[in-house]
């Protein structure tokens, strides 16, 4: 806990148009922020580097992430203050400490919504705190994200701590450190224990850091995927995808041959089966990010992974991938080849010599090229058995449709000549008379649905 001796009140700001108070105040001890009834203290580099907050005299420590909802807002805003009632801003917010302290030296005068900051007093103030951090550590930490918080804080707890990352050439270190944070959850230590794990750091080799920190025993795999990464930083998704992918060594050998991998790509390849493994095909999920993700959860829900033709079509596919357009297009492309090779429910209605089932997929697209009609458009509603087609071979040729009813009848919903035209009455008739005598005790009736 920080001693209540170092929160005085803050020195106002000049603020019109509103009642709610802002202030900002520099003290010997620390950076306070007064707003809405809460301060914000940030420790001073040169006396305790740390973050708290203060609201109805309870002072609780925090560890900022620099992301726009979990951070206070002289270090999350770009251009202007908020107002209470407003939860997001127009404008995307600095993402780093170091972007801050670039955008401080352009500041003059801010108006935004009911709020018109003078803002002299936060520039000049913002620039002193953040210039008591020496240079050369504000450079090394910008590389760690929304964890450039915890990394100054190392810095300020141990000397040996920056030589380690200011060495990381290839940025396999911060990758390793800020995976383990995440799997450690580290916003939620407390700073005692933050310290100890950043000891453990300092001291240990990475492979012992892994075999320590993480619940794998894959830990040489576990390196060598995070070498092939790029990047600084992974969300908390992917580190648990990295966990699986460690321990399967179809993955890790895949991986091997690959280089600047992008993180997000990690929970796509979490959800390949081991045949898909290949460096050709991971290369296309690579060069279709966007939507690798999604592409592999939906192969996996829809079952068509288990298809031997669209496990074929997918490795076919997969290499040619040049952007996230033509992942979409191929899982469309799985999709339809499943739909397709997938066998139709039972028929309702009996066939006879005029009236013949169309019982395959393929059947279906004949007719609806032949016919030159939509039938082939009802595929999906065929294998879900709310919709049945036949062939109808009378004086006069035509495709007829039946649609399940909510109260299970089996009604024409339509009939279709040659060209999708209208048939005549007297084939209306007919179709209507052989579907009465294919199965007379089936619910059907003659109807048109409309």
């Amino acid at each position: 806990m920080i001693d209540n001796e170092i929160i005085p009140k803050g020195m106002p700001l000049s603020v019109k148009g509103t009642d709610h108070a802002v202030s900002l105040e520099l003290t010997r001890h620390a950076l306070i922020e007064s707003y809405h009834q809460t301060e914000f203290i940030y420790g001073r580099w040169d006396s305790i580097f740390g973050a708290w907050e203060r609201r109805q005299g309870k002072a609780r420590e925090f560890l900022p992430s620099f992301l726009p909802n979990d951070v206070p807002n002289v270090f999350r805003e770009k251009l202007k203050w908020r107002s209470p009632e407003t939860d997001w801003y127009e404008d995307d917010p600095p993402v780093t400490l170091g972007d801050l302290i670039e955008r401080a030296q352009t500041w003059s005068f801010l108006e935004y919504e009911e709020f018109v900051v003078e803002e002299a007093p936060l520039r000049t103030q913002f620039q002193e705190y953040c210039s008591l951090i020496p240079e050369e550590i504000r450079v090394a930490c910008r590389g760690f994200g929304r964890f450039e918080w915890a990394a100054l804080e190392a810095c300020w707890e141990f000397c040996d701590f920056l030589p380690l990352i200011q060495t990381d050439i290839t940025g396999i270190y911060r990758r390793l450190v800020t995976t383990l944070w995440t799997a450690t959850d580290l916003r939620k230590l407390p700073r005692r224990n933050r310290r100890d794990v950043y000891r453990a750091m300092i001291d240990n080799p990475p492979r012992a850091l892994v075999e320590q920190f993480l619940p794998t025993s894959a830990s040489r795999p576990y390196l060598n995927i995070l070498g092939r990464l790029n990047g600084a930083v992974l969300q908390e998704d992917e580190v648990a995808a990295l966990s699986v992918l460690a321990d399967r060594k179809a993955a890790v050998r895949c991986l091997h041959y690959l280089r600047n991998v992008p993180p997000p790509v990690l929970t796509a390849l979490s959800k390949m089966p081991d045949w898909m493994m290949k460096p050709i095909a991971v290369e296309g999920l690579i060069r279709g990010a966007g939507f690798a993700r999604e592409f592999c959860e939906t192969l996996e829900s829809r079952g068509l992974l288990q298809n031997d033709a669209v496990q074929a079509a997918i490795m076919a596919g997969l290499p040619k991938v040049q952007s996230a357009g033509q992942l979409v297009d191929l899982l469309e492309h799985c999709a339809d080849r499943m739909m397709r090779l997938q066998p139709f429910p039972a028929a309702p209605l009996k066939a006879s010599n005029e009236l013949e089932e169309i019982r395959t997929a393929r059947g279906l697209a004949w007719e609806s090229a032949t016919m030159n009609n939509c039938s082939i458009k009802y595929l999906d509603q065929i294998l879900a058995g709310e919709v049945y087609f036949y062939r109808w071979h009378g004086d006069e040729r035509a495709t007829v449709a039946l649609r399940v009813t909510e109260s299970g009848r089996w009604r024409i919903f339509d009939i279709r000549a040659i060209k999708d035209g209208d048939p005549t009455k007297i084939t209306v008739r007919a179709i209507a008379k052989a579907v009465a005598r294919a199965r007379p005790k089936l619910k059907v009736s003659i109807r048109f649905q409309s």
